[in-house]
């Protein structure tokens, strides 16, 4: 009797991400989970450094080599908030100058630089935010040009039972209709799209 041979699995490629809080890294990954092939596997990275602490560069940097070198991954996704918004000039080069920074032994990498902050996804298709806090916000708006997103979703569910909290950002961020958040934020177009040519 011949034994047949066990098929070997085929090892998924890592997709590492770094981002301000595990709370960004987990809405993002949820965001693009079904939009990228199975052939890779998201892996967050550095997770307990967050907020201002990734501006330190040298620790942060030290900290992000040792888990490159151990995890070695196909490729890793940078997420900042601007904390401006795009015609805030001087703080989109300091987002882009700290990543140029940080990743300098990082091969293949890519900067998810939200304008103003990660919140702005949540304006791209605002229908689940309504339906989840029983707000009226106005969709079809630049979320480019929105200042202090998280503080109007916020402040929109004052008077409401259920407040927003940034920590429920992951799971908003699985009920955003993807189509929606290319069509109506720019940015977030434009950085899928260099992803995708990346994982070609």
């Amino acid at each position: 009797m011949t034994i047949g041979s066990i098929p070997t699995l085929k090892k998924r490629k890592i997709i590492g991400i770094v981002g301000e809080d595990p709370t960004d890294t987990d809405s993002i990954i949820n965001l693009l989970r079904n939009k990228v092939s199975d052939d890779y596997q998201f892996k967050q990275l550095v997770k307990n450094v967050t907020g201002s602490q990734l501006d330190a560069v040298e620790s942060f940097s030290r900290k992000l080599n040792i888990e490159f070198d151990r995890i070695q991954p196909f490729l890793v996704i940078f997420i900042r908030d601007a904390d401006g918004l795009e015609t805030e000039v001087t703080k989109i080069n300091e987002r882009q100058f700290w990543f140029k920074r940080v990743s300098s032994r990082v091969h293949q990498k890519i900067l998810l630089l939200n304008i103003y902050e990660i919140e702005a996804l949540i304006f791209a298709d605002i229908e689940p935010f309504n339906k989840e806090y029983g707000t009226a916000l106005k969709g079809n708006r630049k979320v480019e040009l929105i200042p202090n997103p998280k503080g109007e979703l916020t402040s929109a569910t004052n008077n409401q039972r259920k407040k927003f909290s940034p920590s429920s950002n992951p799971a908003l961020f699985k009920k955003l209709d993807f189509e929606k958040v290319l069509k109506n934020c720019n940015y977030f177009k434009d950085f899928f799209e260099e992803l995708q040519s990346k994982l070609a």
